[in-house]
């Protein structure tokens, strides 16, 4: 079990319930060490673990000791650096020459710029997903919990398939592998392996510093995410976000999202657009660094977002809310009716900025009340915003 033992006494009482019971050992075994049985690759992988790496040397050791102590173990590793100054590249070919050993996929870009940008690297891995594999997006700077993968493959599995009449699983959902798998009591999920329901599935962080150090949770995510929330707020934490292999073909044969959106936004709203479904597990699922050199961090509580927000102002908010929407409408055969519907009308309610323009907003906030942010300061922040256009 991971055990966090220090910090704890700046948390909230309940953020200290909350967390209580994860653990994280004083220290992580270095990858090396893990025995050799435990690298043999899986036969046939449920899951593509998608890592981008840069300048990340100081934390790769910890998350690739946590991705060797799945529970989950029919894995694969499909990885690329993108144009690191330090050790990073080296690292992970280190480990898989070692403990990774058979199922660490490197990909190269003949022709590309060294250095592609967080969104267009992981839409770089997400390209070379075999088909009817479910993909996991991951950070070079987290640690997972044991059971990350499993417990979003399981809530996946639950959602695509139908009750077996002869089940002959674990408590998990998890069928037995029957012919030994990957290590002793390895468990396999019965993953979908063809077309379908899209399915994406993200949960809450443990919000620590460099060191691991616990600082709290991730916001509260919403039980019934809807398409609406979807434009005004990314829930969906990439380093959580696993996608079903039908959710991976929707966001691949829809990329590149808008510029200023990162591809685990819009896999979010592709996934909502088309009536798929988006799982938010309000157990955390693993320890996520905030540091200096976070491409994209998180903050604790409703206020500090809110605040956050008023001091960036309206125009980059807007900017990526228009484009988004530009985006969608661009696609609209793949759309739900109802979903090409409201962006229309958002649409036509952004255009001009007169007195008329005002009150044809005001009518489209009225009319999508489902659209809205969590918490009552952010919600009033996006109606200023979406007022002021």
């Amino acid at each position: 079990m991971y055990s966090i033992s220090v910090g704890q006494s700046r948390l909230l009482r309940t953020e200290r319930t909350a967390i209580s019971p994860y653990r994280l050992p004083a220290h992580l075994p270095a990858f090396a060490a893990i025995p050799p049985a435990a690298a043999q690759p899986p036969a046939l992988p449920d899951v593509c673990i998608l890592l981008s790496t840069y300048n990340g040397a100081d934390y790769l050791d910890a998350l690739l000791a946590s991705l060797m102590a799945q529970s989950c173990t029919h894995w694969v590793l499909y990885w690329r650096d993108d144009g690191s100054a330090d050790r990073s590249a080296a690292l992970v070919r280190d480990f898989a020459a070692r403990a990774g050993a058979g199922r660490c996929v490197e990909i190269t870009i003949p022709h590309a710029q060294q250095h592609l940008g967080i969104g267009r690297s992981y839409a770089a891995l997400l390209d070379h997903v075999p088909p009817g594999c479910a993909a996991a997006f991951c950070d070079q700077d987290d640690v997972w919990l044991p059971d990350k993968l499993e417990r979003a493959l399981s809530a996946i599995h639950a959602r695509t398939h139908p009750p077996d009449p002869q089940p002959q699983t674990s408590p998990a959902g998890y069928r037995q592998d029957r012919q030994g798998g990957h290590g002793q009591g390895a468990a396999r999920q019965n993953t979908p392996r063809a077309g379908g329901h899209p399915v994406l599935y993200c949960s809450r962080q443990i919000l620590t510093d460099r060191h691991l150090t616990p600082r709290g949770l991730s916001f509260d995510l919403p039980q019934a995410p809807s398409f609406l929330m979807a434009l005004t707020q990314n829930i969906a934490t990439g380093c959580t976000v696993v996608l079903s292999a039908p959710a991976v073909s929707l966001v691949r044969a829809n990329m590149p999202p808008p510029a200023a959106t990162l591809h685990d936004w819009w896999a979010y709203l592709l996934v909502s657009a088309v009536g798929g479904t988006v799982i938010a597990d309000n157990t955390p699922t693993l320890f996520y660094r905030q540091h200096t050199g976070n491409a994209v961090g998180a903050r604790i509580g409703f206020v500090p977002r809110a605040m956050a927000a008023l001091h960036r102002g309206p125009g980059r908010f807007m900017g990526v809310f228009r484009a988004n929407i530009a985006a969608l409408l661009g696609r609209p055969a793949a759309l739900m009716p109802q979903h090409v519907t409201a962006l229309l009308l958002l649409h036509e309610a952004l255009e001009g900025t007169d007195t008329r323009a005002r009150w044809r907003r005001l009518r489209a906030l009225w009319r999508l009340r489902a659209m809205r942010r969590g918490g009552l300061c952010e919600q009033a922040v996006f109606h200023l915003w979406f007022l002021l256009g």
